[in-house]
């Protein structure tokens, strides 16, 4: 017998293809491939004719679904075409579009990328969040969003038109830059469920007034890689437990998000494909295998995104979840292809990996990691932002020690091509700024320093 309530998801999803029915049993994944078959031929048809970008690369594929064959034949989505392509990729007219988002990039144009909505697009991300949240959520409770949401249909915005829907009130605070005064909003508004970035939310746990968090129900994640070091310290810090989102702006902001069990990322399947490929030769993956994930937004009006290049690595789980869901979930997030670094022929090194090794200090709320190669190999900095600790002053010198005997502990630094450069202490008032999704800085070649 189950104890684990199955996704409300699974419903939703159902629901959404037309096989569902008020406490049917869970959906088929043959129920779900088949909607999907036809969605991915009427894809095709739509970005062909509606959009100036598909029409002048895709070659012709047949009336009907497509074939596996066919489908992994098509060519794939890239950021670059983002940058570069945005506004002939729209399949809609530039009076439908409701919002334009503007994600500055580190690609080698240094143009940002632009993703393009219409309101339809928007309220079926509403309607995911209204049902993805109920994972976790009950009615009468206050979510308080670490999220941004001073603009319209912001992430934050749309949460909180979501909550409503299920008898919640969502309290948008912004960004948890300041540690102490979000656990102080959290005690203020009385907040049953929190949701914010991985490293924010860490630097709240780790902050010595963390126990303001432990009325907490639930604590959500999202918008960056979540290692299960900062899970583990978020759910002893709060005493609750802790949910993972996946999703990203090219997604429609949202993607999947766990179930009670916590084995993978429920996916809004009715509008998304997920597929897994080899990073090199672009060729899918068996189920199981980790590899890059490539998106398909099978629903999108405005931008249609046709298997896309994520950059995230993972893999597909197809075995049924502990809930009963019986559809394909993603795997934990592996880290991201440009965060990671390959340092000789059995070695790569990413900035996941360093999550793992550095934040198991206890002190520590953050850091930022720069590679850069020379003659050698790769010399390896970081700047390090330990947790606040009223009354007492940093020892620096301790820190960067400390910091050292965790790489070696691990036995990176054992790579002979890789060594360790420098440790600087940061500014307290620079740790949980800069960009939403932390990366591995990787600088040009310093010759022979």
């Amino acid at each position: 017998m189950l104890t684990t309530p199955i996704t409300p998801l699974d419903e939703w999803v159902a629901k959404q293809i037309g096989a569902g029915r008020s406490r049917a049993p869970s959906l088929t994944l043959v129920a779900l491939e088949r909607w999907q078959d036809e969605k991915k031929s009427a894809l095709v048809h739509r970005v062909r004719v509606r959009s100036p970008f598909y029409r002048s690369r895709l070659p012709r594929v047949p009336a009907g679904p497509c074939s596996r064959e066919q489908w992994e034949a098509l060519p794939f989505t890239t950021a670059d075409d983002l940058r570069r392509h945005a506004p002939d990729m729209l399949c809609v007219s530039q009076g439908e579009v409701s919002r334009v988002t503007t994600l500055p990039t580190s690609g080698t144009s240094g143009m940002p990328k632009r993703i393009f909505f219409t309101g339809e697009d928007l309220e079926r991300t509403v309607d995911f969040f209204h049902h993805g949240m109920s994972t976790f959520t009950k009615p009468g409770q206050r979510v308080l969003v670490f999220m941004p949401g001073e603009l319209p249909d912001s992430i934050g915005d749309l949460l909180s038109k979501a909550l409503p829907r299920m008898g919640c009130e969502a309290v948008v605070h912004g960004l948890a830059g300041d540690p102490e005064a979000a656990l102080e909003a959290i005690h203020d508004v009385q907040a049953d469920v929190i949701v914010g970035l991985p490293v924010q939310v860490l630097a709240m746990a780790r902050h010595p007034r963390a126990a303001l968090g432990r009325r907490l129900c639930a604590v959500l994640l999202s918008a960056d890689h979540i290692s299960q070091v900062v899970r583990q310290a978020v759910e002893q810090a709060f005493v609750c437990p802790v949910f993972a989102h996946w999703g990203m702006t090219e997604t429609g902001y949202g993607g999947g998000v766990e179930c009670a069990a916590r084995r993978g990322y429920h996916l809004r399947g009715a509008d998304l494909l997920v597929e897994i490929i080899d990073p090199v030769s672009g060729r899918i993956l068996p189920d199981g295998l980790h590899g890059e994930v490539v998106i398909s937004t099978l629903i999108a009006q405005a931008m249609p995104l046709l298997r896309y290049r994520t950059g995230d690595l993972a893999s597909l789980a197809t075995k049924p979840c502990p809930c009963g869901c019986r559809l394909p979930r993603l795997g934990p997030i592996q880290g991201r292809l440009r965060d990671q670094v390959r340092i000789d022929d059995q070695r790569t090194l990413s900035m996941a990996e360093l999550d793992e090794i550095l934040l198991t200090l206890p002190w520590l709320s953050n850091y930022r990691a720069a590679l850069r190669r020379n003659d050698h190999g790769w010399l390896l900095d970081l700047e390090i932002f330990p947790s606040e600790e009223p009354g007492k002053a940093q020892d620096g010198s301790a820190r960067r020690q400390a910091v050292e005997t965790a790489l070696n502990a691990s036995g990176l630094l054992k790579q002979t091509g890789l060594r360790l450069r420098t440790i600087t202490l940061g500014a307290s008032t620079d740790r949980l700024s800069g960009p939403v999704k932390r990366s591995l800085q990787i600088e040009p070649s310093s010759g022979k320093t």
